[in-house]
């Protein structure tokens, strides 16, 4: 019975809109190319995810509500066992280094949407507000995601956190060098949008921005 009721909720609310279709269409190409991206990661190759910036630019390629839930959607791919997190699935997502980061991740996603789509947007302001979105949902996840990075790696192996050293290197290995290269790769990823934006306006979910005339 709630099998069938959920489905009818889903019907309704999703298949019989539109643009609720439409919204949701795009958010599993949204997913498709995060999985993508996930088969392509090697972790041999440090630093080469693009995870977390992706995830955040949900916010920006499909507004926050809709970004928000697609990021909660992949979460919970990865936490039924899918290798899609960073090579990693299932239970690994409740003990691993990077939970809290994953987690963070949601509101990160919302801070970045609504970030880059607040106000009344100029043609030379939006690519800012877009890499300020960006930026500040990436520092969402590694504030949130740092401290239990450290915890794990250190306190649970050493048995203390009192020795600054061990801080130190855990807020350089867990929150200044990846949040520092995943801005860099904001960057890209602010730049397709902005192409899409002008270029594909169709492929992406319309928000209030979009009532904005783009050809001033």
């Amino acid at each position: 019975q709630k099998i069938l009721f959920y489905g009818i909720f889903f019907k309704r609310a999703i298949m019989n809109n539109k643009n609720n279709l439409k919204k949701f269409l795009i958010s599993i190409i949204y997913i498709t190319i995060m999985l993508i991206f996930s088969i392509l990661y090697n972790p041999e190759i440090k630093f080469s995810s693009f995870l977390f910036p992706l995830l955040v630019g949900t916010g920006i390629f499909l507004s926050w509500k809709w970004g928000a839930f697609t990021t909660l959607v992949y979460l919970i791919l990865g936490f039924v066992g899918l290798p899609i997190l960073n090579k990693t699935g299932g239970l690994s997502f409740f003990t691993g280094e990077n939970l809290f980061f994953y987690i963070a991740s949601i509101p990160g996603s919302i801070i970045c949407g609504y970030v880059a789509y607040s106000g009344k947007e100029g043609k030379y302001r939006r690519p800012f507000k877009v890499f300020l979105g960006m930026a500040l949902g990436l520092l969402t996840i590694y504030v949130v995601g740092t401290p239990w990075y450290i915890n794990y790696n250190f306190a649970v192996s050493s048995g203390t956190l009192e020795n600054i050293n061990l801080w130190a290197t855990g807020l350089k290995d867990g929150f200044a060098i990846p949040l520092a290269l995943d801005l860099l790769k904001s960057i890209i990823i602010a730049v397709v949008f902005i192409i899409f934006k002008n270029h594909f306006p169709e492929l992406l979910i319309k928000t209030s921005f979009d009532k904005i005339n783009l050809k001033n």
